[in-house]
């Protein structure tokens, strides 16, 4: 339940603390006292999207706290939250700086905005004022069946979730198969896969001749130096003969002086090294000489080679690659057609199993709507709201000509209303009056209470719409469901403030607004101004008095 509520810096809220206790808690108050910035806050610190910070803060920055008290085995959330939740004490705060930037706490420690939501879902239910318009969107007369019914369904959900799963992933196959299968594609890929195959690649030996072409290609070039060279180093005049004739001069100088020996044998060296590069010079020279009819072969297959690698922007080891991977699309793309047929009558097994699990799932829902139905009717009957039917139109969700598929079957349910006896029922947004809203929303909630763990319900203005004898009897089923669910509720009616367990009025003090705790004489003098108006007499608060006692006897 929710034991504390704490507001700080927040539009006209200068700060705010109050205690709530189980039951039946109410808050009245003047309009424009600020009762609707409270449930703006309490949503705020339940994760809702804030859409602009700079309206809300006056300085600083602003803090919501909520704290619950909690019994964790019963929360889902629970079980995946790797942080502290304190034995059940559940702190969460919401602080809102003036650049519209906010952050969440949990117990201190900073949590998602979406983990917060999963976990405020089963904490507290807040009807806001004016959201019992929502029972007019169609679109959430399904939720509201799956919620009521989501025990006795879990099974045949997960079948369905499973079964569409399966389903979308062969279906998202074909459509990357159909997308795929292209003529024109496979025409251009073809097209360039034999104008690669008649070149023939072979990786090794034309990277080698490439090698080879670029030596070859500047024979000339390399021949003139060769010749050169040996010539510098074997004619007459060369450098082999000088240093012959330097030998021979140390040879002379050594036959009068030995300290020239180490010179003539430094020489020697010389000249066997200098041998040995004009022998493999003369051998580099005959691997140059070929074959021109060879030469012009290489010429042409580097030509080739050159042609290609320039068109596809690749060196050759790529272009060789990308010929392999044309292969493999091409492959590919001629086993369309079989691995469609394959996936076709597979997606048709799925659907089949898929159309079944659906099948299954409305029919769940079909009986749980009839057990709903049966809810609400006895609790809006009993709110004063008589002679009506309350009935759902199940209709099925098509793709084409066949029902749709999806996680959450195929059935499209609307309400259906019928405010007097023998005329047929039609959709609630186009005969409900704002009195019945209020009246058949309430009876779902009360219905849905039976079946939710959810300790906590806040109803912002429920009352819209309802006086008298009605009201008296709303009053009295919220004093019924107070019994079992912590109620905080925001109303104008006196009937239901005469319920409370617990009665807080809001008022404007100075700009600003305060929650005020009443103590039970404050509390009638309340009920007696909601009866009277501001003018208190003593007939007023005999009023109150009797209408309390009525009310919580």
């Amino acid at each position: 339940m929710l034991r504390e509520l704490t507001i700080q810096n927040f539009i006209i809220i200068d700060r705010i603390s109050v205690q709530f206790d189980e039951g039946l808690n109410i808050i009245t108050g003047e309009t424009g006292a600020g009762k609707s910035i409270i449930i703006e806050a309490i949503n705020l610190a339940l994760g809702k999207k804030l859409k602009n910070g700079r309206n809300v803060i006056k300085h600083n920055k602003a803090v919501i706290e909520l704290v619950f008290d909690v019994d964790l085995s019963r929360l889902r959330f629970a079980g995946n939250y790797t942080g502290s939740l304190n034995e059940g004490l559940l702190v969460i705060t919401r602080e809102i700086y003036p650049s519209g930037k906010s952050i969440s706490k949990l117990n201190g420690e900073m949590i998602t905005q979406s983990d917060l939501r999963v976990l405020t879902e089963e904490l507290i239910d807040v009807h806001g004022q004016y959201m019992h318009q929502a029972l007019l969107d169609e679109s959430t007369h399904i939720e509201t069946i799956d919620r009521y019914g989501a025990a006795a369904l879990e099974a045949d959900f997960t079948a369905v979730r499973e079964a569409a799963r399966a389903h979308e992933a062969v279906v998202a196959r074909m459509r990357k198969l159909e997308d795929s299968g292209d003529e024109a594609v496979l025409k251009a890929l073809k097209f360039e896969a034999r104008e690669l195959s008649r070149v023939k690649i072979d990786l090794e030996k034309d990277q080698e001749m490439l090698l080879i072409y670029e030596r070859l290609s500047h024979q000339e070039e390399l021949m003139t130096h060769l010749e050169a060279a040996l010539s510098l180093i074997d004619d007459d005049q060369g450098t082999l003969r000088t240093l012959h004739d330097l030998k021979r001069h140390l040879m002379g100088a050594e036959s009068h002086d030995a300290d020239f020996t180490p010179l003539m044998q430094r020489v020697d060296s010389a000249m066997i090294e200098l041998s040995d590069i004009r022998d493999e010079l003369r051998s580099k020279q005959s691997d140059y000489e070929f074959d021109p009819d060879t030469f012009r072969e290489i010429e042409d297959r580097y030509n080739t080679l050159s042609l290609l690698m320039k068109k596809y922007g690749m060196d050759l080891e790529a272009v060789a690659a990308y010929e392999k991977d044309l292969l493999d699309k091409i492959e590919a793309l001629e086993d369309r057609d079989r691995k469609l047929v394959e996936l076709r009558e597979r997606e048709a097994v799925l659907y089949d199993a898929y159309h079944l699990a659906a099948t299954a799932l409305s029919a769940g829902r079909k009986a749980i709507f009839d057990d709903f139905k049966a809810q609400v009717m006895k609790e809006t009957q009993s709110l004063n709201l008589t002679g009506i039917r309350f009935d759902a139109d199940f209709r099925l969700k098509t793709d084409g000509d066949r029902p749709r598929v999806g996680p959450g079957g195929f059935d499209d349910i609307r309400f259906l209303l019928s405010a007097n006896p023998g005329v047929a029922p039609l959709p609630l947004k186009t005969v409900a009056s704002g009195g019945e809203i209020s009246r058949i929303m309430l009876g779902i909630k009360i219905a849905l209470s039976r079946v939710d763990p959810i300790d906590t319900m806040i109803f912002d203005e429920i009352d819209t719409g309802i006086s008298g004898h009605t009201a008296h009897q709303v009053a009295l089923k919220m004093g019924t469901l107070s019994h079992h669910k912590q109620l905080v509720v925001i109303t104008h009616l006196p009937q239901i403030a005469a319920a409370a367990n617990r009665h807080f009025k809001i008022e404007k003090l100075e700009g600003l607004s305060q929650l005020i705790p009443l103590d039970p004489e404050a509390a009638q003098q309340e009920v007696a101004r909601m009866l009277s108006g501001d003018r208190l007499t003593q007939v007023a608060l005999d009023n109150a008095r009797h209408l309390i006692t009525q009310m919580q006897g």
